[in-house]
């Protein structure tokens, strides 16, 4: 691994750890979901991969249909910012991993989103990285939700974490566990008519000519 990554991991780790060292376990809190108004909604996936990324967009489009008046914001890496360009997303928040990029843009992250005022705010990566539950943690959120696991410790509202291995059908269940309405959903993009078209072109271009 180059030094970068290496010294980039070194600072990130140190950081999680004194956060954990000076930071105290939030209490679980039930939530009666009629009874609240959620206008702000907050999605974090703290993973870089592309597949990654893509499972995550169950999650907007179902917290969308339970919550149709909310702005839905994203924090998630470069890829998730152009495969999410025609879902009904208001901001998106790139965060980075180069170096030293990564050591100090989350500070800058954390303060621009706490100044948001988000009524939810969700770990959608199911708790398998400590950055995304970090960011929902101090994001400021009157409810910081995510799966119970190693990385739980910020959250005030905890889902069990599924029975299911399934990727693709976690996200839907984490959100019945939370008591939202839901339904199957798999992971999807949101193509406009030009895309649609130029794809076919080029399929068309690759088909044997008669």
């Amino acid at each position: 691994m180059p030094l970068h990554y290496r010294l980039d991991k070194t600072i990130r780790s140190s950081a999680m750890g004194v956060t954990k060292v000076f930071t105290s376990r939030a209490a679980d809190e039930a939530i009666e979901w009629e009874r609240e108004r959620i206008d702000k909604i907050l999605l974090v996936r703290g993973v870089f991969r592309m597949g990654n990324a893509i499972l995550a967009a169950p999650a907007i489009e179902l917290l969308a249909k339970n919550f149709p008046h909310a702005q839905i914001d994203f924090v998630g890496p470069p890829i998730a910012n152009r495969l999410f360009q025609n879902l009904p997303l208001g901001n998106f928040y790139e965060i980075s991993r180069s170096f030293p990029k990564a050591s100090w843009s989350y500070f800058t992250l954390i303060k621009e989103l706490r100044a948001r005022r988000y009524d939810l705010a969700m770990d959608v990566s199911g708790s398998s990285a400590a950055m995304g539950s970090f960011i929902v943690g101090f994001s400021g959120a009157r409810w910081r939700v995510g799966m119970r696991g190693k990385w739980d410790r910020w959250f005030n509202r905890r889902a069990d974490r599924p029975k299911a291995n399934n990727k693709y059908v976690i996200l839907p269940l984490i959100l019945a566990d939370l008591g939202l309405k839901t339904e199957p959903c798999f992971p999807a993009l949101a193509l406009t008519d030009q895309e649609r078209e130029g794809a076919g072109e080029r399929i068309r271009n690759m088909l044997p000519k008669e």
